[in-house]
């Protein structure tokens, strides 16, 4: 019985570390993609001829970094 009850909390203490890595690796993942969008913002500023392209790109990025 004793066995059990520390096999449990062994599951659990691993399904805690997994849903911890879990979420860290989309943080990393959310930041990644808001570097993009800081740069492509720049280049949009700077690059006026690649302005309209550039928005677009943003716009989506935007969208997919809210889903």
């Amino acid at each position: 019985m004793e066995y059990k009850s520390i096999l449990e909390n062994e599951i659990k203490k691993l399904r805690r570390e997994s849903i911890a890595y879990d979420a860290d690796k989309e943080a990393e993942r959310s930041l990644a993609i808001l570097e993009i969008v800081k740069y492509l913002d720049k280049k949009a500023l700077t690059k006026t001829s690649l302005g309209l392209s550039m928005k677009v790109q943003i716009k989506l990025l935007k969208v997919h970094l809210t889903i």
